[in-house]
């Protein structure tokens, strides 16, 4: 019996032998192949056992580190100095080393403990993770981050994460900065405290599911100082993984519009107003036509207005003065009509008023109520004047058109009335005020005006021509009314610019002259008075017989009493050198005829 217990302990006993070499077998092939470095050190710190990979990490060119102390690895005894002896304490250690060689660093996740044998501590070991990849990747993760962190913080547009309670996760600085709030007192608000055109349950409904929220859309938000701004936000939902949990959010990259839609704004507003005035354009009435042709509003009635000689004005003042004339008209047109009338300008001098619910006697009381406004505009020397038509559609089957156009003839009936008149006093008063502002010219207009009349005698022509020669002569220079005085009167050579502004004149006279019936006639021959004989003079460059007569008279008369006066650039010559003169340049400059004629006739009576 006691040998068969023997021989099953030993049994036993071998059985756990074999176990213990197959777990030992197992341990040692693990190590071997495992990718960690493994090294096992006596308390002198000496490696008894290694594995390949801490060979290849330490070994350098030798083929074994076996009885080599680890202080004779110097890059890693350094790093774990201070632990070595703690291991024989019975410490364990886990930290990550860095570890240079040459010009690149190695980062090791380190683990050092104690070896034991029936409890007690023969030795240590060390393990060694190479985790530089993973550093690696960590430090360009962390770069990514923060190049994304300053691309959010840094960016113009305002981006805020919304939680399931509508409530701020989190905001960039940007979007603090849109709202007017510090970046902690973002943190604290609701959408509903920022949106401006929902409400709280409107927001609710709105993001009730904001995993599947995807849009872009343009709102308004309001500032922390109750302002309020135009804002383009693209709302993307999301899902976030918590630690315990994972719960939906909402992405919203805002950006400030209120510059892009004050322009559309702006574009709008010109699209459909004239911009010089406020007032609505010829496009927006069309529009407006057909959409007040209703029966509603009969009776509709219109208004055609046109501003009387604003091409006089244009010509003889320029067009600063033109548009002031125009402005002006539009100020009496808006202060005369009521809030529902319709005010537009038609054209260049010509406007619109549609006046719904209206019927003729109503608008014929407007027309007379714009007159008196315009007669109480003072623009200095410029008299206002416009002329007013009226017609009134008072059944559906009537063509709102056809109602325009009958508003237009009544005005230009009025036109024929009022306008000749108008443009004559405008005429007589841009005439004045240049000779108010150069008396000389005042004086040389008379003299050239009576020569003009002698010399029409003297050549046999009635005296009712010889008398509207003397007019020519008198409105000769009209067309100077825009040339500045220190170019007229300047006393050296002109420039090419000063000569430009001067030799325009005739072209101006010419255009001012033939507005009105009386002086039409005039005007051709005010244009060519500086023409020369031989075809090198201006504006046309006619020369000879195409040259009207009156005007090469005119040239005479003129050229005789400049030389005969002083100006600013010589003195005065006598009435031989004059004559002189003008025989010198006979067939050039001047009609040899007219020129003898003056000479040998008109010269001698003067006095």
């Amino acid at each position: 019996m006691e040998s068969s217990a023997k021989k099953g302990e030993q049994l036993h006993n071998t059985r756990m032998l074999y176990a213990d070499w197959r777990i030992s077998a197992a341990t040692h092939s693990m190590i071997y192949h495992c990718k960690d470095g493994i090294a096992w050190f006596d308390t002198k710190g000496r490696i008894f056992h290694h594995n390949p990979q801490f060979m290849q990490m330490f070994g350098q060119n030798r083929t074994t580190l076996r009885g080599r102390n680890l202080a004779e690895i110097p890059v890693l005894y350094d790093a774990l100095q201070k632990d070595f002896n703690d291991v024989f304490s019975g410490e364990y250690f886990t930290q990550e080393i860095e570890i240079p060689v040459g010009k690149t660093t190695y980062y090791f996740a380190v683990e050092l403990g104690p070896l034991w044998t029936n409890r007690k501590i023969f030795g240590g070991y060390l393990r060694l993770r190479d985790i530089t990849e993973i550093r690696h990747q960590e430090e360009l993760l962390r770069e990514r981050e923060l190049l994304l962190r300053q691309l959010v913080t840094k960016a113009g547009l305002g981006i805020v994460i919304i939680g399931q309670d509508h409530r701020v996760i989190e905001a960039n600085e940007r979007f603090a900065e849109m709202l007017g709030y510090t970046h902690e007192e973002v943190l604290n608000l609701y959408t509903w405290d920022w949106e401006v055109i929902t409400s709280e349950e409107e927001v609710r409904k709105q993001f009730s599911d904001l995993s599947r929220v995807d849009t872009i859309f343009e709102t308004k938000h309001r500032r922390k100082d109750g302002t309020i701004f135009d804002v383009e936000v693209s709302a993307k939902g999301t899902s976030f993984k918590g630690k315990n949990e994972k719960y939906n959010a909402v992405i919203c990259i805002c950006r400030d519009i209120s510059k892009r839609k004050a322009y559309e704004s702006e574009i709008k507003y010109l699209s459909f107003h004239d911009e010089l005035t406020g007032l609505y354009n010829r496009r927006f009435l069309e529009v407006e036509m057909k959409r007040l042709d209703v029966e509603r509003n009969l009776p509709l009635s219109m208004i055609v207005g046109d501003v009387n000689g604003l091409k006089l004005i244009n010509d003889a003042f320029g067009h600063f003065k033109g548009d002031e004339l125009i402005k002006a008209t539009a100020d009496a047109l808006k202060k005369a009509c009521r809030a529902d009338d319709l005010i537009a300008r038609w054209g260049g001098d010509e406007f619109v008023i549609i006046l719904p619910q209206t019927d003729l006697a109503t608008a014929k009381e407007i027309i007379e109520r714009i007159k008196r406004h315009v007669d109480e505009i003072d623009l200095g020397l410029i008299k206002l004047s416009i002329s007013l038509g009226a017609a009134t559609k008072e059944k559906m089957s009537e063509n709102i058109h056809e109602i325009l156009a009958d508003a237009e003839t009544n005005m230009y009936r009025r036109k024929l009335q009022e306008s000749q008149n108008v443009i004559r006093q405008a005429i007589a008063l841009i005439h004045d005020t240049f000779l108010e502002k150069n008396p000389e010219a005042a004086q040389h207009a008379k003299t050239v005006g009576k020569l003009c009349q002698k010399i029409a005698l003297a050549m046999g022509f009635s005296e009712t021509t010889a008398n509207e020669m003397e007019a020519l002569g008198l409105l000769h220079d009209i067309g100077k009314i825009n040339v500045p005085l220190a170019i007229l009167k300047k006393p050296g050579v002109l420039t090419e610019t000063e000569w430009s502004e001067v030799s325009r004149h005739a072209e101006i006279g010419y255009r001012i002259l033939s507005a009105a019936n009386e002086t039409a006639d005039l005007a051709r021959y005010v244009l060519y008075h500086h023409e020369r004989f031989d075809g090198y003079g201006y504006p046309a460059g006619k020369k000879g017989a195409e040259i009207p007569l009156q005007s090469r008279i005119l040239a005479v008369a003129d050229a005789y009493d400049a030389m005969t006066n002083d100006r600013p650039y010589r003195k005065a010559l006598t009435r031989l050198e004059a004559a002189g003169e003008l025989k010198k340049h006979a067939e050039t400059q001047f009609d040899p005829k007219v020129v003898s004629v003056f000479v040998e006739k008109v010269l001698p009576t003067l006095n």
